[in-house]
């Protein structure tokens, strides 16, 4: 009795469980189908345009034009009249160097100039005399009234008085020179500004011993000033003067033009590319660094968002929705800037094309349905 006992439970539990599955199978076979749903997307307007393709680099800001105004003699420096921040004029005395002894040797050339131009003056009058008396002679000796003898003492006194006279006017045309150096060199001790603009460091004090090649102030122009970008040579090409650019200091955006390209010289070396402003670019010192965009080519076609290309092997698609229907097209992209891209294909303006994730955008089939969920913000 036992031994049926445990055969026929275990058979019971096994019958059991089997009813259980197939109710279960019969009640879920009896539940209505799900509905198949339909792959929502958003949508964007094909617009023909054109669209700016840029570089983005980092430029510095310069001034157009600066310098590091250093004498030109030694001399202790008596005054300097500006410091850091300054204005100047152009042709402003900014310092002024100890002058007493260049000032003295140039005065002591002018008055050897005069000493000399009255020396000169005496041996103009011994040749005019001189030169009477030898006309004189020569018509006395055509006249067989003197020998030759007494013609050529008075020949040799006359060119005796000329050479004194020549040599007078040699040496006053030195001392002359010399005395205009001396005067040049005094005139060193003032240190001119050469532009007007601002002071931008001052190097030296009062006191201090001024020594040529080394600056006692550094003055840069206030306007106009320039941004330089450094390039790398393969990126050049496509950068010309007048070409588009934009500035930003992260804040405000400027936009504005090349000025100057300047290719490198070398395939490891990098070129220039100069933007002239009329003034500081968001008023930004000297020696500040700037976000620069700047286009390198411009393309004409059919502008949509950069998120409305699937990339593959194949090549650059499309997916253009019409009447809640997805259609493949085929496109060539020419550029992208700024999350809008320029293509080519068999597209008009106003088609609706789908944008999303591109994993999605794969997912898709030609002639899928789609709900649109309305145009990206």
């Amino acid at each position: 009795m036992k031994k049926r006992l445990v055969v026929l439970v275990p058979l019971a539990l096994v019958l059991l469980a089997g009813v259980i599955v197939v109710t279960k199978k019969l009640e879920i076979a009896s539940l209505p189908r799900p509905m198949q749903t339909t792959p929502t997307l958003q949508t964007a307007p094909v617009i023909h345009g054109t669209l700016e393709v840029t570089a983005h680099y980092m430029g510095q800001v310069e001034p157009y034009a600066s310098t590091d105004l250093s004498p030109r003699i030694s001399g202790s420096i008596i005054t300097i009249a500006k410091r850091e921040g300054d204005p100047v004029r152009a042709g402003e005395v900014v310092a002024l160097i100890d002058d007493r002894e260049l000032s003295a040797r140039s005065r002591a050339a002018g008055a050897e100039v005069l000493a000399t131009r009255q020396r000169q003056a005496g041996a103009r009058s011994a040749y005019d005399t001189q030169k009477a008396i030898f006309d004189r002679d020569e018509k006395l000796f055509a006249a067989g009234a003197i020998s030759r003898e007494a013609l050529d003492r008075s020949r040799a006194a006359f060119d005796g008085a000329k050479a004194t006279l020549d040599a007078y006017q040699e040496s006053i045309q030195g001392l002359t020179e010399g005395s205009e150096a001396a005067r040049a060199q005094a005139g060193y001790a003032r240190i001119l500004a050469p532009f007007a603009g601002v002071v931008t460091r001052r190097w030296a004090e009062p006191g201090d011993m001024a020594v040529p090649g080394k600056p006692i102030l550094s003055i840069e122009e206030r306007s106009p000033y320039k941004v330089v970008i450094q390039v790398p040579q393969e990126a050049m090409s496509g950068l010309r003067q007048g070409g588009g650019a934009r500035l930003s200091d992260g804040v405000k955006t400027l936009a504005t033009k090349v000025s100057r390209v300047y290719p490198a010289l070398g395939t490891n070396v990098l070129g220039s590319v100069e933007i002239v402003t009329e003034h500081s670019p968001f008023g930004l010192p000297s020696g500040s660094t700037v976000t620069v965009d700047l286009v390198t080519k411009t393309c004409t076609g059919s502008i949509v968002p950069s998120n409305a290309l699937v990339k593959s092997a194949q090549g650059s698609f499309v997916w253009v929705v019409k009447d809640g229907i997805a259609h493949l097209r085929r496109v060539t992209e020419l550029g992208s800037n700024d999350g809008k891209s320029a293509v080519q294909g068999s597209l008009a303006p106003g088609d609706q094309v789908a944008v999303g994730q591109e994993n999605r955008l794969l997912g898709l089939r030609d002639g899928d349905h789609l709900g649109v969920a309305g145009a990206p913000k």
